[in-house]
C-alpha cells in the first residue's frame, strides 16, 4: 500500500491557504479562495479519517480527524508554525494506541 505523508503534505500547503484567506478577506471575495475551495485543499491534503484507527478512544475522547484539525485552524487562522507542532503531536498519540 502506497504511504502519502499527509503531514508533511498539510505543513506545505497550509501557509497557501492562510494567504488565499487573507487576500478573500481583504478583497471581499473578488480575489484568494473561496471557504468552499478552501475545505476542498483541506479535503484532499489532510488526512479524512484515522486509518485503521478510526474511532479511536485516545485517554477517554475520540481523536478528531486530521482534516477537522487543519479546518479548525484554519478559520482561526493559526501561524503555520503552530498547527506543525499541533499535527505532530495529534500523530504522536494516535501511535501510542487506546487508552
Amino acid at each position: 500500500m502506497d504511504y502519502v505523508d499527509r503531514i508533511a503534505l498539510v505543513n506545505n500547503v497550509y501557509p497557501y491557504l492562510l494567504a488565499q484567506k487573507k487576500l478573500a478577506q481583504e478583497s471581499n471575495g473578488t480575489k484568494g479562495l473561496t471557504d468552499n475551495e478552501l475545505w476542498n485543499v483541506v479535503a484532499s491534503t489532510a488526512e479524512g479519517y484515522r486509518f485503521p484507527t478510526n474511532n479511536r478512544v485516545v485517554s477517554g475522547i475520540n481523536q478528531t480527524p486530521q482534516a477537522e484539525v487543519v479546518w479548525k485552524a484554519l478559520v482561526a487562522e493559526m501561524p503555520a508554525d503552530k498547527l506543525a507542532v499541533l499535527l505532530e503531536e495529534d500523530d504522536k498519540i494516535s501511535k501510542v494506541g487506546q487508552t
